[in-house]
């Protein structure tokens, strides 16, 4: 659907609307679903800079134009051949949002408006309040917020890059806070002038950093141990105090087992069966919670499923063919501080003079004691190999093609309401979209060490992996709040054996299937002299399968599956019962 983009200096262009449900330009607020699920955006591009008169600029001074908008320009700092312009927009008294653009561009904006005598008094973005002035931001907790300069001065890295990403998981992580202690009213588009404006200072300050970056991915953002940074580094106790009731209150209602791995205690309301049911929707729903996963995540599953039984499109026949095999998994990083950062289908390629990220496709094989790793690459492919210690061999320098960086285009980005279908006042700010030529470059790689265990992403599995290390443990320690995964080899795909026994390998775990039974288990991958093993942790009954020539897996013995079948509900808690099937292992090939 096109509509129009009408610019206050009176310049009307065409735009296309996105589907999205409110398209922020900003990285999604949770670590939910695929590993690059940005918000969508709607752009408008904006004039070229030389369209636009010069004018002076007052600093700190109100310009009130008819419409009751009062336009307040903060600061300027040059910019190539113009200047960058923070401003902040105000109506009837309440801040709409602070933005910026460049300041060519604030003459058509600003035209017809009455500027007032200039404040000697500077003005910054979101001012800290000053302690014990109650009436000072609604709501009060909004108090402890930092301002947006204070996180920039005070989260520091290891170095500028790892200071970067620390601020902008920082800021990602405020906005969520914000969406999280605003409950329904985020949702409903009610939130208070004071965290509309605090949130889009955030906003602002994420699309500063991240967008000539081309939006990367923190790394910290939805971390516990970084979360519990930011609370402590700025004094968040009232925040932090809410925000975890807030998460303890929801586990509670939406979770499936308790801390032992049971079923809560059951309620006063009695619990009514199941009906049997071929809808695809009940059925992914049911085997979601069988599998341990969350209310929640678990009804989005089965929509999802019923929703594309109900368009009757194949979407898998749409999709490439499923990868299957040897991959890996982690970041490694040489002493040039060129990175390689493995996903399921592409390796990224960092830090390699001035070019920007870039993903290539690899292959993963055995080569005696060490894993070879084969990147394709321009002008040629080349060869890594991960030995027994965990690094990586790598040639001392690498010819590689990519992309950098010469220039930039702006444009103008807005939140749709899709309620109703309209522009959100005060939405509207300008971003720098990158330009890009291509370019070789030969880059210093050598030895590279693995980075930290990071959490999986693997979407559904990932949000059950703490169920399923609660469900396959063995008593003898407590399992981890968080199952992070170390770089290094890991296996992919769908497989079956002729006697019904069947497993769905990702990266984070492997969900075993036998007759009525199925469980979620964590496994490892080690290169031994017989092959490449497959150990999964079944519970107390671990086994071990080998990967053949011909790309299949074999194993020899009997596996048990003690898994559990949903079986009713009390009240709005799922009832379960245990259930246990017995499959040969023997040979597994790929299946679909």
């Amino acid at each position: 659907m096109e509509f129009t983009c009408k610019l206050l200096n009176g310049h009307d262009l065409a735009r296309s609307q996105s589907a999205a449900q409110q398209s922020r330009h900003q990285v999604p607020g949770r670590a939910w679903g695929p590993r690059f699920p940005f918000a969508a955006a709607l752009a408008c591009l904006i004039l070229p800079a030389a369209a636009f008169a010069q004018e002076p600029l007052q600093i700190n001074a109100p310009y009130h134009c008819a419409n009751g908008v009062t336009y307040t320009i903060l600061e300027c700092k040059p910019y190539k051949n113009d200047q960058m312009c923070t401003w902040r927009e105000e109506q009837n008294g309440q801040v709409i949002t602070t933005a910026y653009s460049l300041r060519s561009q604030m003459t058509g904006r600003l035209k017809g408006c009455t500027v007032a005598a200039a404040s000697q008094k500077p003005v910054t973005q979101n001012p800290a309040p000053l302690a014990g002035n109650p009436q000072a931001l609604n709501p009060s907790y909004l108090k402890e917020f930092p301002a947006v300069d204070q996180v920039l001065s005070k989260l520091k890295g290891s170095d500028a890059n790892d200071t970067t990403n620390r601020q902008l998981g920082a800021f990602r992580q405020l906005k969520l806070v914000i969406q999280d202690l605003a409950g329904s009213r985020w949702y409903k588009n009610q939130l208070t002038a004071d965290e509309k404006r605090i949130y889009g200072e955030y906003d602002l300050a994420y699309n500063k950093i991240a967008q000539p970056l081309n939006f990367p991915l923190d790394g910290y953002y939805g971390r516990p141990q970084f979360i519990d940074t930011l609370f402590k580094t700025f004094s968040m106790t009232q925040v932090r105090a809410q925000w975890e009731q807030l998460n303890a209150d929801f586990a509670a209602r939406h979770a499936t087992t308790g801390g032992s791995g049971q079923p809560p205690p059951a309620s006063s309301q009695p619990s009514t069966g199941l009906p049997p049911t071929n809808d695809p929707t009940a059925l992914a729903t049911r085997r979601c919670l069988e599998l341990g996963g969350g209310t929640l995540e678990c009804v989005g599953s089965g929509l999802s499923t019923g929703f594309i039984s109900f368009i009757g499109v194949n979407l898998d026949a749409l999709k490439p063919p499923p990868i299957t095999g040897l991959r890996m998994t982690g970041a490694y990083k040489s002493s040039s501080g060129f990175t390689f950062t493995f996903a399921d289908d592409f390796v990224s390629v960092d830090n390699c003079g001035k070019l920007v990220t870039a993903s290539h496709k690899y292959e993963v094989q055995k080569l005696m004691n060490q894993f070879a790793i084969k990147i394709e690459n321009e002008p040629q492919a080349f060869l890594i190999a991960l030995g027994p210690d965990g690094r990586i061999t790598a040639p001392a320098a690498a010819t590689i093609a990519g992309q950098v960086i010469i220039g930039y285009q702006s444009q103008i980005v807005e939140t749709i309401d899709r309620t109703t279908n309209t522009v959100v006042p005060g939405s509207a700010h300008t971003v720098q979209v990158p330009i890009y030529a291509p370019k070789t470059e030969r880059c210093a790689i050598g030895g590279m060490a693995p980075g930290p265990a990071v959490p999986p992403d693997n979407g559904f599995l990932s949000n059950i992996m703490n169920a399923a290390s609660i469900l396959f443990s063995d008593g003898a320690t407590p399992p981890s709040k968080e199952n992070l995964i170390s770089p290094g080899p890991r296996f992919l795909g769908n497989y079956a054996s002729a006697g019904g026994l069947k497993f769905q390998f990702r990266s984070s775990s492997v969900i075993l299937d036998c007759a009525q039974a199925h469980v979620a288990a964590l496994y490892q991958v080690t290169n031994t002299t017989g092959g490449v093993a497959i150990t999964v942790k079944n519970g107390t009954s671990p086994f071990t399968l080998v990967v053949q020539a011909n790309g299949s897996i074999a194993g020899s013995g009997t596996v048990t599956v003690n898994g559990r079948l949903m079986t009713g509900m009390n009240g709005d808690t799922p009832t379960f019962s245990p259930t246990s099937a017995s499959c040969a292992l023997g040979a597994l090939t790929a299946a679909k």
